[in-house]
């Protein structure tokens, strides 16, 4: 019998994690120049420093479940697609409100950085799309059409 009672307290609250759905993909991404691990977990996207994985940070500004995060080349931005068609440009440095790309009306299933200011787009739809996009100018700047299947995955390689 215990002589006095005890309370536990939680040493720290911990971030979701990631939402796994069989058949469907799980967007991940690590930052190596910031130590940081991205991934979404509902309309929010959680950014875990490595290799402790606390503290951590928590983006929200989707309304809908996001389903794409990727870093850019610098790490200075991350851009977030959502099931609505949204993306978000948020900059790491300023902390400063993200900016909003509302170019599609579909799923964003996949983003790609292929410059600083270059952001490839994949969404789904009655066509299967990958959409170059100037994030600076928030304006299409080329199209890649027409793919027969969905695209799940694209990725670009970026010189040091």
């Amino acid at each position: 019998m215990f002589k006095k009672a005890f309370a536990v307290a939680p040493a720290g609250l911990y971030a979701p994690v990631p939402k796994c759905e069989r058949g469907s993909r799980l967007s991940i991404d690590v930052s190596q120049s910031r130590k940081l691990l991205a991934y979404p977990s509902g309309n929010l996207i959680v950014l875990r420093h490595l290799p402790e994985f606390a503290p951590c940070e928590i983006l929200q500004d989707h309304r809908k479940p996001v389903l794409a995060v990727r870093f850019s080349p610098s790490s200075a931005l991350l851009a977030s697609g959502d099931n609505s068609g949204i993306i978000k440009i948020w900059d790491l440095d300023s902390k400063k409100d993200p900016a909003t790309i509302e170019m599609f009306s579909t799923p964003i299933i996949e983003l790609c950085w292929g410059d600083e200011e270059t952001l490839i787009v994949s969404t789904s739809g009655k066509g299967m799309l990958l959409v170059p996009v100037n994030v600076r100018k928030q304006s299409v700047v080329g199209s890649m059409l027409h793919h027969t299947q969905k695209v799940v995955c694209c990725d670009c390689t970026h010189s040091a």
